[in-house]
């Protein structure tokens, strides 16, 4: 159901399901023995919170009825600033390795491997899934057939608020042991 989805609203709601059930893994996980599954829960429910919340400020800058796949393909070409930002946010939402979601990810699948190797494997395949779905959506919205839909732009403010949010995951996945410190 979630690759069908044509509305970024859709797709925030089923691929954020799927990192509910990564964190709900990690708790069981952290209850086996591990800690560091607790640790990567916590950090990765603040980034999960980040990278979603500047997901809805695009979405509802954009279009407040939600964003479709019909009404704005192939925007990339009219907005590339816009297409850029949300290409982060995309690799962001997947756990690309420089994004802070990939460490809180890491550091899951890393003690379900510890506990079985068939628990990281589990772990690991919502997480490829979650990559397809929001990797489909990004190439239908901003590399798509071109709609003729409503123009694109954003407000400086909202865009300015993306962008900080955006680095602030990029800066917690190259230099995450300032808060890791403080978790453990």
């Amino acid at each position: 159901a979630a690759l069908q989805q044509k509305e970024l609203r859709g797709v925030l709601a089923y691929t954020s399901l799927s990192h509910m059930g990564l964190i709900t893994f990690a708790v069981g996980v952290s209850f086996i023995g591990d800690p560091s599954a607790r640790v990567g829960a916590i950090f990765y429910i603040f980034l999960h919170g980040i990278v979603t919340s500047a997901f809805f400020l695009v979405a509802g800058a954009m279009e407040p009825a939600g964003i479709r796949e019909e009404k704005y393909g192939g925007i990339g070409a009219s907005n590339p600033r816009l297409a850029t930002l949300f290409l982060i946010l995309v690799l962001a939402i997947v756990g690309l390795p420089g994004m802070g979601t990939f460490v809180g990810e890491f550091l899951i699948i890393g003690a379900g491997f510890r506990a079985a190797w068939w628990y990281g494997a589990l772990a690991v395949l919502p997480i490829v899934l979650g990559a397809v779905v929001w990797l489909r959506f990004y190439q239908r919205i901003f590399h798509g057939p071109a709609s003729a839909g409503p123009a694109t732009a954003i407000s400086r403010p909202v865009m300015v608020v993306v962008w900080i949010m955006a680095l602030c995951v990029i800066y917690l996945g190259l230099v995450p042991q300032r808060i890791l410190e403080r978790l453990i």
